[in-house]
């Protein structure tokens, strides 16, 4: 379901007047009109209702208040919000390798879209483009909340700063390893690769994926990955582009994990 990501809390009223781009947002985009209703993420994370209750196009402004419903309570005639219930996922971290031209806003917008935690963009060996504009980050932020937006993720997708492999090994990964972690970098060699299933065997509630670039990740960053205990992984089709090869993974781990208690066999069949 598509959401509004709102960068401001309610006032004490339970209202948010909204001006400038959150207002054309709205009545551009989503085509709201008075009493239309929409699911509001707020910056704490709580998702909620809100509604329309007053536009003024000449001001360009636009009001929401909360939408509450009535609790029975004998003593009192109180009323609560109207609260979603948040998804829950496991956690998966993207270090996706840099790549040419606007393929790499692809790869973010994709990862937002799909409910991917962190985006690690790394500057790898085989990386075409080595440079980074520093407005490019601005834009990342931005091509996320409108894809959590259009997406309706509850998923507070961060994205890093760009580095070499082993810059984001020595500062950006020990953080997020632990016993519910499971490392792996992915391979168009099948070799002694491991299944996704074979994987994903221990249930874990995190996923780090290394994705490389058009030209693979070279053999000292595969040597380095391998050293920090990431497994290689075979997905049995196609050679992938880089570009389709985030999203293709990201999928089949989330399906894969999400799933798990329904893909197993009883063991008589087993």
């Amino acid at each position: 379901m598509k959401q509004f990501i709102s960068e401001a809390e309610p006032d004490r009223n339970g209202t948010l007047t909204l001006t400038g781009k959150a207002f054309t947002y709205l009545r551009k985009v989503r085509r709201m009109r008075e009493g239309d209703s929409l699911p509001v993420l707020l910056p704490g994370g709580r998702s909620v209702m809100m509604g329309a209750d007053w536009i003024d196009d000449g001001k360009r402004e636009i009001r929401l208040r909360l939408q509450t419903v009535p609790q029975q309570d004998e003593n009192t005639a109180a009323t609560a919000t109207v609260e979603l219930p948040a998804a829950a996922q496991t956690e998966i971290i993207l270090l996706q390798w840099i790549l040419k031209g606007a393929k790499t806003d692809t790869i973010v917008r994709q990862a937002a879209e799909a409910g991917v935690h962190i985006i690690v963009p790394v500057i790898g060996e085989f990386s075409v483009a080595r440079k980074q504009n520093p407005a490019q980050q601005e834009r990342f932020r931005r091509i996320i909340k409108e894809a959590r937006q259009q997406s309706g993720s509850p998923i507070d997708t961060r994205i890093t700063e760009p580095a070499p492999l082993s810059a984001v090994m020595q500062h950006t990964v020990p953080p997020l390893l632990g016993s519910g972690t499971v490392c792996g970098m992915c391979s168009e060699a099948a070799g002694t690769a491991l299944s996704v299933h074979t994987f994903l065997a221990a249930k874990p509630g995190r996923i780090m994926l290394a994705i490389g670039a058009e030209g693979g990740i070279s053999p000292a960053e595969t040597a380095m990955l391998a050293a920090a205990g990431f497994k290689t992984i075979h997905f049995n089709t196609n050679v992938l582009r880089a570009e389709t090869a985030a999203l293709y993974a990201v999928a089949a781990m989330q399906t894969i994990r999400n799933e798990a208690d329904q893909w197993q066999l009883p063991a008589s069949i087993s």
